[in-house]
């Protein structure tokens, strides 16, 4: 990941089948290296890039329509750097998510 790609392999969020050779999710220079975090959740990856003012999650999709548009940026990012917050961490439960600011 040095180059800041992500491939991924696991159980797909669509149709729950695994996949077991590595589908590059994220290609190089995406990403603001060196990354603040790197997290594997339940059904995402979530990714704070290195200033904190970029967060990125994916899901590991089977179709492959779906795989061009896994990558996101949270909609409550927009509003945190509105207020001149940026992101340390993000968290996943089952019900909710915890963000760390600066």
């Amino acid at each position: 990941m040095d180059d800041g790609s992500v491939f991924a392999v696991g159980v797909t969020t669509d149709t729950k089948v695994p996949i077991f050779e590595p589908i590059e999710l994220i290609p190089p220079g995406v990403i603001d290296m060196p990354c603040r975090q790197f997290a594997a959740h339940f059904d995402r990856t979530i990714i704070v890039g290195r200033d904190g003012k970029q967060v990125f999650m994916i899901h590991l999709w089977e179709d492959v329509e779906f795989q061009e548009n896994a990558l996101f940026t949270p909609p409550w990012l927009e509003h945190l750097i509105k207020d001149n917050q940026t992101v340390r961490s993000v968290h996943r439960g089952w019900l909710h998510t915890a963000i760390s600011t600066d």
